[in-house]
């Protein structure tokens, strides 16, 4: 598998964690045949990410940001953006929705 493609798996991942409820429940019942994908082994600061919603502990809104924003929205040389959050309105929204998503996990992790 090429990084391009590679890319482009991990950013169907990432959009399908932003869809609904029912993401957070697949995230949590199935998070390991997730994170077992031997594509995001050739990316892990995704699979960080990804790891970071199948836990039971709050997320830092901050510290999210300073981790996977740039890689997220401009890529880097070994793993190229996505057009997942790129710069155009659908993009800018999908950004919303995944901070928004951490609040959700946040709440749902100090409700139990």
């Amino acid at each position: 598998m090429t990084m391009n493609s590679l890319t482009l798996f991990t950013g169907m991942l990432i959009k399908k964690l932003l869809c609904t409820n029912i993401c957070h429940f697949l995230m949590f019942r199935f998070p390991c045949r997730i994170l077992k994908e031997k594509a995001l082994d050739d990316l892990p600061l995704y699979k960080s990410l990804l790891e970071q919603f199948t836990t039971m502990e709050l997320i830092d809104q901050a510290k999210l940001c300073t981790l996977y924003e740039s890689e997220l929205k401009k890529g880097t040389k070994d793993s190229p953006a996505t057009s997942v959050f790129d710069n155009s309105t659908e993009g800018k929204k999908r950004w919303v929705d995944l901070r928004n998503r951490v609040v959700e996990h946040n709440i749902r992790i100090l409700a139990k």
